[in-house]
């Protein structure tokens, strides 16, 4: 209700008796004074009776003790990687530092003594790295290289393929292939006689006599080299 004309209002006084003071509602929250009547320090804006003046937050909270257990926590890493450090170096100085002999008793240094003795002259046991000589093949006897003459000069007239396995290596290699077949092909006997021998050499002389192409021909101390080969006696090439 308006406190001056008593009409029904929701402020201290209504619109028009605002209006006659030369006010509004600005007048009607200074208490119903009139700008010339207010007292210029206790007039207070009507937008502070609307809007409340907004208060700055209060600083966030901080946990009780928070501050101090980081600054021990701090410390404590500090010290541990001081700590750490200095571990580093004692080992780096241990490892770069020769340690010095200890000074051994007498029976210490004759058993070192006697250890280093005996691991000196023990034996080693290692493969001998020479070639082992292989047994010599038994010399040819006489009876061994007449033998092996007659049977060779009575298997190769006319089949010159039965007296080939009978030559050496050595004597196929020497012979000309072709030349051995096409004459031995042609002769149709051959034997040896009045054979010596001279086991140091392997060596037998004998006469020869052939019969090629219908002739019968013989050749006097003719020399046959032998070699035992493949467990057998045969004839061998020239040396």
């Amino acid at each position: 209700m308006c406190q001056r004309c008593g009409k029904p209002s929701t402020n201290q006084f209504c619109d028009a008796c605002a209006a006659q003071q030369g006010g509004s509602a600005w007048d009607a929250a200074a208490g119903g004074q009139t700008p010339r009547d207010a007292d210029p320090y206790e007039t207070q804006n009507p937008y502070d009776a609307i809007y409340e003046p907004i208060q700055p937050a209060p600083p966030y909270p901080q946990e009780p003790g928070r501050k101090t257990s980081n600054v021990k926590a701090i410390a404590v890493v500090g010290l541990a990687l001081a700590l750490l450090a200095a571990s580093g170096v004692a080992l780096w100085w241990l490892l770069k530092t020769p340690t010095a002999p200890q000074p051994q008793t007498s029976s210490s240094a004759g058993n070192a003594a006697t250890a280093t003795v005996t691991q000196t002259v023990s034996p080693t046991t290692t493969e001998s790295s020479e070639p082992t000589d292989t047994p010599e093949a038994p010399l040819i006897t006489e009876e061994e290289a007449v033998a092996a003459l007659r049977h060779y000069f009575s298997v190769v007239p006319g089949d010159p393929s039965a007296g080939w396995p009978l030559l050496s290596r050595a004597r196929q290699s020497y012979e000309k292939t072709e030349t051995y077949y096409d004459y031995w092909t042609r002769t149709t006997s051959a034997n040896v006689a009045n054979c010596s021998y001279d086991p140091a050499e392997s060596k037998a002389t004998c006469d020869l006599t052939v019969v090629t192409d219908g002739k019968a021909g013989t050749s006097p101390a003719v020399g046959f080299y032998l070699v035992r080969e493949d467990g057998g006696v045969k004839i061998d090439a020239p040396r």
